[in-house]
């Protein structure tokens, strides 16, 4: 009896350290597969990050140039009503555009026409929740409605109507995509700088016979910086002599003076007022006094 009993204590022995065995195995199993299962998963989500870093950094959108820059009329003449702007992408990849601000201030509502690859019409529809959806290699002219007087069929653009762009201004686009990308371009407006400087010329015969400076209205020292060339030099000279009124205007990058015929012994005050403009149709202005003794 006492050797039955020893007999089965050891079978028990046995038995249990053979299911300690299966347990601690089935452990091990388990904690494998748990930890190849969370290896796969770093891995899937780490190639899925590496493929999205990847499509980020090849997502390309430009701004190409400004069109269509059209200014307020009458007092708010200064100020722009609207413009347009060429959008491109140069991605293998649809875009998806989530924002568009201007200067900083985000557009509340726009109008896209599609150019390219097929032309199309005009869609007011888009908006800061819609957003724009790019195909690869699009192109779509994007219209901004900067006038909050507007009835137009797009209405006013931005989510606030107390902002104001100045027709001689920079604007800074800023396009902003789902794949965090942001793309930024800045339109730079001319600077005018109007000198009047003067030629000798022959005054012909008789008793006043000789050489006169003859006063020329130079605006050759304007320039562009940034993106953009100079397209035309517009003057707007008024006589501020006193009791006069006369008002003159005249176009070129260098013009004769309107006022070379004023009386000679007199001086006379005036101001000339020089606009440029340039390919992006945005304005460089400047104002200067000039005292003219003929």
């Amino acid at each position: 009896m006492l050797r039955r009993n020893r007999s089965r204590v050891r079978n028990a022995r046995g038995i249990a350290e053979v299911v300690g065995t299966l347990m601690l195995i089935l452990i091990v199993v388990a904690a494998s597969i748990a930890l190849a299962a969370f290896i796969a998963s770093y891995q899937k989500q780490l190639q899925a990050q590496q493929a999205e870093a990847q499509q980020r950094s090849l997502e390309s959108l430009k701004v190409l140039n400004l069109a269509q820059v059209n200014p307020q009329s009458g007092a708010n003449a200064s100020k722009l009503a609207n413009f347009s702007f060429i959008l491109a992408s140069e991605f293998v990849n649809p875009s998806s555009i989530t924002s568009i601000s201007i200067n900083g201030n985000p557009l509340r509502f726009f109008a896209v026409t599609p150019l390219a690859p097929t032309a199309g019409p005009t869609n007011c529809s888009f908006s800061s929740t819609s957003g724009l959806n790019l195909t690869p290699f699009a192109e779509v002219e994007v219209t901004v409605n900067t006038n909050p007087s507007s009835t137009g069929p797009c209405g006013y653009s931005f989510f606030s109507t107390s902002l104001n762009f100045p027709t001689d201004e920079f604007v800074q686009i800023g396009i902003f995509t789902v794949l965090q990308n942001t793309f930024t371009t800045v339109f730079l407006p001319p600077t005018a700088v109007p000198v009047v400087g003067t030629i000798a010329e022959f005054s012909g015969g008789g008793s006043s016979t000789g050489f006169v400076n003859v006063p020329v209205l130079d605006g050759s020292h304007s320039f562009q910086a940034g993106n953009g060339t100079l397209t035309s030099w517009n003057w707007t000279i008024t006589n501020t002599t006193s009791g006069s009124s006369e008002m003159w205007n005249a176009s070129g990058e260098q013009v004769i003076a309107p006022f070379v015929s004023t009386g000679f012994g007199n001086v006379y005050t005036y101001s000339i007022v020089l606009t440029v403009a340039n390919s992006n149709e945005l304005l460089g202005i400047s104002t200067i006094a000039y005292t003219y003794h003929p």
